[in-house]
């Protein structure tokens, strides 16, 4: 039960709070999280500006995103006009990008290079995921994002990027 509700504190500590550095800030703080609190996360959902800022910040429209992840766009237009939390499909989705996104933050943390500082990474995976990847079989990682799956063969690509494997 302590742990639960240790979670549940955590999550209201992760909320998302706009603003400038607000996405980098919010993937750092997901990317740092316990599954126990990725957990409560998803529960609780996440809120719609969260959605809208990642999506604007990585390059993608609001349609793409929808397509992307095949969830009805009524529910979602419904819930970003009643500023309700994004839960299920829609919530579980964007936590899914958030935590590609701290991959990819990761990697470019983790780089000796100098283009490596201000690298606007964000912007760089919204374009990464619409490439088509030989490692895929000529698919873009966006095409399969909508699958556990498919978003566990793009984690593990992104992290070959990072070994060298793929460049």
């Amino acid at each position: 039960m302590a742990t639960t509700a240790t979670a549940r504190a955590s999550t209201k500590a992760l909320a998302y709070r706009p603003g400038k550095g607000a996405i980098r800030s919010f993937t750092a703080n997901v990317a740092s999280a316990s599954p126990l609190t990725l957990v409560e996360l998803e529960r609780q959902g996440v809120s719609p500006r969260l959605f809208n800022d990642l999506r604007s910040e990585m390059g993608l429209s609001s349609a793409r995103m929808i397509e992307i992840f095949k969830f009805p766009r009524s529910t979602l237009a419904s819930k970003i006009k009643s500023n309700a939390p994004l839960k299920g499909r829609e919530g579980q989705a964007t936590i899914k990008m958030v935590k590609l996104l701290a991959l990819a933050q990761r990697i470019v943390d983790n780089s000796t290079s100098d283009q490596a500082l201000g690298f606007d990474t964000a912007h760089w995976l919204g374009q990464w995921l619409e490439q088509p990847q030989p490692a895929l079989d000529g698919l873009r990682p966006a095409d399969l994002l909508d699958t556990d799956t498919g978003t566990q063969m793009v984690h593990q690509l992104l992290g070959a990027v990072e070994s060298g494997v793929y460049l």
